[in-house]
């Protein structure tokens, strides 16, 4: 079970960006592009249309709940999160949106406003390898999985666990069927979209409500940009790895504390290959560079074809930077 969830977490990373960029669908934050030749685990896709109650279509959330657990006192007193991160910076929403493209929050609440992207172009032309029915449908270049304040020092998104839902524009129902490497058959209905994934097999949800689970959050981006923290085991024997930072005070001392950890207390992840003793650490909530400076438990996860092993160890970091030696990490008990 362990490896499957620890699996999980980096390939439904990768999964989504193969399905939302501007080459397939990827939102510039997703980052971490080589786990798509290690990890096997299946995944569900799913796909709901959002929630639209007024006659243009442009309410895409109206006076939902917002979550500010692990925000600073200063990201909870933000109101203005109409502007999107892409490849040149922070931009206003209204450059890639016809008006409304607003997303504010007041008294905790927060209203998103869109109406019809100005990048709309044929599915065809944007992702290669599907099949698109009716194949004249378009669909918006850029899908939004984070929106931001002017300055880019805070962020909302719609997450569950981690792991991010998107908001996809389609310009009427199409199903969108994959022929290449990852599967998935989805359908997206007229209009902005939900779009998520989850574990275990894939299937197909049309929904008019937030997904199951899933919170409007706010949080700090990380001061490092897209620049990731370091960590350096010395004496890392030859093998494929993935390590994992946890909140400082996270329980890793067994393998079942480690599982359940896993679905609420990551503060970064990273992989490494034989030929590799540095691990890039990305920042699960902002799918950023990690910058943390403290002490923080980590696991050492190591996978052959026979085994799976746990390490952990308490490591110092000085914005996101480590180096340790692998005798420093000690067997997790079951």
């Amino acid at each position: 079970m362990q490896r499957k969830l620890i699996e999980s977490l980096l390939k439904r990373r990768q999964i989504m960006k193969t399905i939302v960029t501007r080459q397939a669908f990827s939102h510039p934050g997703a980052i971490l592009t080589k786990t798509a030749l290690i990890l096997t685990a299946a995944l569900i896709l799913t796909f709901a249309s959002c929630k639209q109650d007024d006659d243009d279509g442009s309410t895409i959330v109206s006076n939902a709940p917002v979550d500010y657990t692990g925000a600073s006192s200063a990201a909870r007193q933000q109101t203005n999160f109409s502007f999107y991160l892409d490849d040149s910076g922070i931009i206003p929403l209204k450059d890639l949106i016809n008006e409304p493209a607003s997303v504010t929050i007041k008294n905790s609440k927060v209203n998103i406003n869109l109406g019809i992207p100005k990048d709309l172009i044929r599915i065809s032309m944007v992702i290669s390898g599907v099949i698109a029915t009716p194949n004249d449908a378009k669909m918006s270049i850029n899908n939004f999985g984070s929106f931001y304040t002017s300055d880019g020092k805070y962020m909302l998104s719609c997450i569950k666990n981690y792991y991010p839902a998107y908001l996809m524009y389609a310009d009427k129902d199409v199903n969108i069927k994959s022929t290449g490497d990852v599967s998935f058959d989805m359908n997206l209905k007229q209009g902005w979209n939900y779009v998520f994934g989850s574990e275990y097999s894939l299937t197909i949800t049309a929904s008019t409500t937030l997904p199951s689970g899933y919170k409007w959050t706010v949080s700090d981006v990380a001061e490092s940009g897209t620049e990731a923290g370091i960590l350096t085991v010395n004496g890392l024997p030859e093998g494929y790895y993935i390590v994992i930072v946890f909140n400082s005070g996270t329980d890793v001392s067994t393998s079942i504390a480690i599982t359940a950890a896993m679905t609420r207390s990551i503060q970064a992840i990273g992989y490494s290959t034989s030929s590799d003793n540095s691990f890039e650490l990305m920042n699960m909530t902002t799918s950023k560079g990690w910058a943390g400076t403290g002490s923080f438990p980590v696991v050492l996860y190591s996978s052959g074809d026979l085994t799976t092993e746990f390490k952990s160890a308490t490591v110092y970091f000085a914005n996101g930077t480590a180096t340790v030696n692998y005798s420093f990490f000690k067997d997790v008990n079951p």
